[in-house]
């Protein structure tokens, strides 16, 4: 059978074969109970799928306007797929808001579908998902992008301008989701906390106004801010454990979160092909610069085409 496949094939197969962990911990289905993630999808040829994943208070559909230009431009050779993680958009909500059960999620998701080895790209807490999948459930993964997020436990999620991911989070727990109105309402009391447009705006898509009543946010909040203050339910539980097939850390040159002198040392060790890119952007790379954010993964995509 193997005699069948393309050398290209040939060298990605013996390269997963030398994916090694050895975690405290075995993750196993048994141990983490998984839920079915909601998706977007773009069908497509039968190259390698693509899987965004979304960062923290994100959704499925921050990715839908990418996944339709990059399916364009690779003539729809692959197909492309973007998930709603646990607690997000549509997908179930669980008390479990770790980064290891997100990956079992996201194996799950692949395994399911029957996508075979696929290239993930996680933006922030995605990319931490993104990781945690690589390094303890490598057999489903082919490549790796890692979206201004590094593999440090215990990295500060906030940014002290009233656009970090905490000081974010904060915001939405506290605005009075039962006395917003309209979506109006909602974006005075953000621009409070918030000083970005543009991050108010994406987290408006996460609220919900029916006709009838009843605001309410589509995110599990409490669960999620609770998820921030733990450093264990990010910890990618990466002792021993390394992924050795092609990844790219893009990181954005004016966030905190992926410093080349601090986080390079980790991010060989973890990931021993990584390569290191940036773009001019704060940490919302895909939003602030979209037209610079498909042509890296494009770029990613054809180099291992």
């Amino acid at each position: 059978m193997a005699l069948s496949l393309g050398w290209r094939s040939l060298i990605k197969l013996v390269r997963r074969s030398e994916h090694a962990c050895v975690p405290r911990r075995r993750i196993s289905s048994a141990s983490r109970q998984t839920v079915a993630l909601n998706s977007l999808d773009i069908a497509g040829g039968s190259n390698t799928p693509v899987i965004f994943i979304h960062g923290l208070y994100g959704a499925a559909g921050n990715f839908r306007s990418i996944m339709k230009q990059l399916s364009k431009l690779t003539d729809a050779d692959r197909p492309f797929h973007s998930l709603d993680l646990r607690n997000h958009g549509a997908s179930p909500w669980s008390d479990d808001a770790s980064v290891l059960a997100m990956a079992a999620d996201v194996r799950e998701f692949i395994e399911s579908h029957d996508l075979g080895p696929s290239m993930l790209v996680g933006h922030s807490l995605g990319g931490r998902t993104a990781m945690a999948t690589a390094l303890h459930h490598s057999a489903v993964v082919d490549s790796l992008m890692v979206v201004d997020m590094s593999p440090e436990t215990g990295i500060s999620v906030g940014q002290g301008n009233g656009g970090g991911v905490a000081e974010v989070g904060r915001a939405m727990y506290d605005m009075p989701v039962d006395a917003m109105q309209t979506r109006k309402d909602a974006e005075a009391f953000l621009a409070t906390r918030i000083s970005t447009p543009m991050i108010r705006s994406w987290l408006l898509q996460n609220l919900v106004l029916p006709k009838d009543g009843n605001p309410h946010w589509r995110l599990n909040i409490e669960t999620l801010t609770s998820a921030l203050d733990s450093t264990d339910a990010l910890n990618l539980d990466a002792n021993g454990c390394s992924f050795n097939g092609p990844t790219v850390f893009l990181r954005g040159e004016r966030s905190p979160y992926v410093d080349i002198q601090r986080h390079g040392p980790i991010i060989q060790q973890l990931f021993p092909r990584a390569k290191i890119r940036s773009l001019d952007t704060g940490h919302w790379v895909h939003s602030e610069d979209s037209k610079g954010f498909i042509a890296e993964v494009l770029r990613f995509i054809l180099e291992e085409t």
